[in-house]
């Protein structure tokens, strides 16, 4: 995550990933970025939004039985804020589901 991430957005995900593995649950399965759009912001930040397909993507227990995600939506808006490292890469400092696209 810290190749791409940068605080509060590195936080909030980490923070989610131990919680995912504590109870043994883990993702499966495929997503796909569908489309993405980059609007520059300022020097060396972007606003970012792209719509992603999840239906390849499944939530399983730790016995790796899917869990029911009975509103879960095929397709997911994202909105991130991205800035320019002085390293030049790009790294995600937030991110937000938006709703479905």
């Amino acid at each position: 995550m810290a190749k791409v991430a940068r605080d509060p957005s590195f936080q909030t995900w980490q923070q989610l990933i131990v919680q995912l593995r504590v109870k043994g649950e883990r993702l499966v399965g495929k997503s796909r970025v569908l489309t993405s759009r980059a609007l520059k912001t300022g020097p060396a930040h972007f606003a970012v939004t792209s719509c992603v397909d999840v239906s390849g993507a499944n939530l399983v227990d730790a016995k790796g039985v899917r869990i029911a995600t009975p509103n879960k939506a095929p397709r997911v808006q994202y909105q991130y804020a991205v800035v320019q490292g002085t390293d030049g890469k790009f790294y995600v400092s937030s991110d937000k589901a938006m709703g479905t696209c």
